[in-house]
């Protein structure tokens, strides 16, 4: 997603851990930051990004939460990354 000059992008490292990244329009690495969701260790992956009306991002993913069962995360950073919500939904895999 590229808005305001700032590239950001998503995924998720070895450690199954989310990975946010903000680069410059140029492809300079400005700032990044991870989220691991509790419990900590576990299958947690982000799949999108997105930039809102008030220029925070947007990310979402799923996280483990017990046996065959996974959540939905849905996280909101400042434009430098800050967190400042964090939200997550069952959706039950059985």
């Amino acid at each position: 997603m590229c808005i305001r000059d700032s590239i950001y992008a998503v995924g998720s490292t070895h450690n199954d851990v989310f990975f946010i990244v903000k680069y410059s329009s140029g492809g300079t690495v400005l700032k990044n930051t991870t989220y691991d969701p509790p419990p900590a260790g576990y299958w947690d992956y982000a799949y999108g990004v997105d930039v809102d009306s008030g220029g925070n991002i947007v990310v979402v993913g799923s996280a483990y939460a017990a046996a065959n069962d996974n959540d939905w995360i849905i996280l909101k950073y400042d434009s430098d990354l800050n967190l400042i919500y964090n939200t997550t939904s069952s959706y039950g895999i059985a």
